[in-house]
């Protein structure tokens, strides 16, 4: 869904995608390939030109522009991580509406559909290849995927509450991993925002600590033993003199 959602904000902003091999390349050098999407390429200074060169810079019309982002935020939404924060259970109804809302916004957008190498087609007709890509890795099989928790791959024909008990005010973290992997890695103690604050302030206590042994360190030169001319004052009777009048 996260997948989809971004391809939907982008074929919002510049149009649908470019064949592959038209990706990336500038105005001139896909009319020298004598395409006949050339012409749709458009410049890059044009409002709507794809600045990396992988959309053909048509975006639809402004309010089916909107339309799109509003289904995108609501479809993005119905799958954030927020839901578990908020102990909130992700509903598969309300995920389906949303994949049904996208099909229809982008429909009115381009009523002659989108070209099947298309990435938003291809998600929503559930036809995507990801082979080779990055996004491959995370995509599971719903049935041969392994659920891990405490290290431990669970059994599918068990109750969570075999491995967990029935304490129901108990927070869990699990993984999903594909079958016949190994067990994921463990995640950090505290979140990266909670490490950097932590990071911060134990290099404030060690630039304070610097300074307070710097301190202490230079704190002799005041002592009038410290002082190389103490003697021929005391003798002369002209000690604890101090620079500004009223100290001694």
């Amino acid at each position: 869904m996260k997948r989809l959602v971004t391809n939907v904000r982008e074929l919002a902003k510049h149009g649908p995608m470019k064949p592959q091999a038209e990706r990336g390349l500038s105005e001139s050098e896909v009319d020298a390939l004598g395409s006949s999407s050339s012409s749709a390429a458009g410049s890059s200074s044009r409002p709507g030109a794809d600045p990396l060169g992988n959309r053909v810079g048509q975006p639809p019309s402004a309010q089916l522009q909107g339309t799109l982002n509003e289904c995108a935020a609501a479809a993005d939404e119905s799958v954030s991580n927020a839901h578990a924060k908020l102990r909130r259970p992700l509903v598969a109804s309300r995920i389906s509406e949303c994949l049904q809302n996208l099909k229809g916004a982008v429909m009115m957008a381009y009523p002659g559909g989108l070209p099947e190498w298309d990435p938003v087609r291809q998600g929503l007709e559930d036809e995507e290849d990801l082979s080779g890509t990055e996004e491959s890795k995370w995509v599971l099989d719903p049935a041969s995927a392994v659920l891990w928790f405490a290290g431990k791959p669970l059994e599918r024909d068990q109750r969570m509450d075999k491995y967990t008990g029935k304490n129901e005010k108990v927070t869990l973290k699990a993984r999903i991993e594909p079958k016949g992997g190994q067990a994921p890695q463990r995640e950090p103690a505290v979140d990266e925002e909670t490490r950097r604050a932590m990071m911060a302030l134990h290099r404030k206590r060690e630039l304070e600590q610097k300074a307070l042994e710097e301190a202490d360190r230079d704190s002799y030169l005041h002592s009038e033993w410290a002082n190389p001319k103490g003697f021929k004052q005391a003798a002369m009777g002209i000690g604890n003199i101090r620079a500004f009048p009223g100290q001694r």
